[in-house]
């Protein structure tokens, strides 16, 4: 996916110039946006605009407030007075000499429906595969993809977000040997341990092996494991 970042100031994304000379802003929220890969369509016209791209957040869409209202004829004012966005959404009005927003002699039109079809997540348990870090290294720089969540892999780093457990990098000796194991834990109990084999971390990545009843693989210094596996070990039904 292209990726742009975008900073989103107050929380709120706006495509609308809005010039006022006003107080400085404490404090300032910043949001990382992707730019979408998928067509949004209104009234059977395809939106297109390279300059004010539509971006996803956190599996929201949003689109520049300026174009929904050229989409859909719903008019809006900077208001400078009460330094706001008014949205009119069920009254014939003018465009206000308060900003630069607004459409003169525009007539609303209340009843257009905006479908925006979100697609489907892929990756698991409501976690999209982009949320592992090596899937944008992999993209970004030519690399072979990591095992994806959608393939039924979860990286180390994301077994909290799937799963809601602790992941916990331990040691432990063993046959006179001291060995890198791994352990799934909720709260303070340690619900699983893996035994990694023995060099398994000296490589950047490794083949598929079992390790406990748990097929794991290594891809950019990042263990995968098994989600069918996981789940069996854990009691849990998909």
């Amino acid at each position: 996916m292209k990726k742009s970042i975008v900073t989103l100031a107050l929380g709120i994304f706006i495509g609308v110039a809005a010039s006022y000379a006003g107080p400085a802003v404490a404090a300032v929220k910043q949001f990382i946006l992707n730019e979408v890969n998928y067509p949004v369509v209104v009234d059977g016209v395809t939106y297109k605009d390279s300059k004010n791209p539509i971006l996803n957040y956190n599996g929201s869409t949003y689109i520049p407030l300026a174009k929904i209202g050229d989409l859909t004829g719903v008019q809006y004012k900077w208001n400078a007075g009460k330094k706001q966005v008014e949205i009119s959404t069920g009254a014939k009005t003018t465009s206000s000499t308060d900003g630069p927003a607004g459409r003169k002699n525009d007539y609303l039109k209340p009843n257009t429906e905006v479908i925006i079809e979100e697609p489907k997540i892929k990756g698991y348990n409501g976690v999209s595969d982009e949320a592992d870090v090596n899937y944008h290294v992999a993209a970004d720089f030519g690399r072979e993809m990591p095992p994806l969540l959608s393939e039924g892999w979860v990286a180390e780093d994301l077994i909290f977000d799937v799963f809601n457990l602790g992941y916990f990098p331990d040691t432990e000796a063993k046959d006179g040997k001291t060995y890198d194991v791994i352990k799934i834990r909720r709260n303070y109990t340690t619900l699983i341990t893996i035994t990694l084999p023995d060099g398994w971390s000296d490589k950047e990545a490794q083949k598929e092996v079992v390790a406990d009843g748990i097929r794991i693989q290594r891809h950019m210094n990042t263990n995968y494991f098994s989600i069918s596996d996981l789940e069996k070990q854990l009691g849990i039904k998909s």
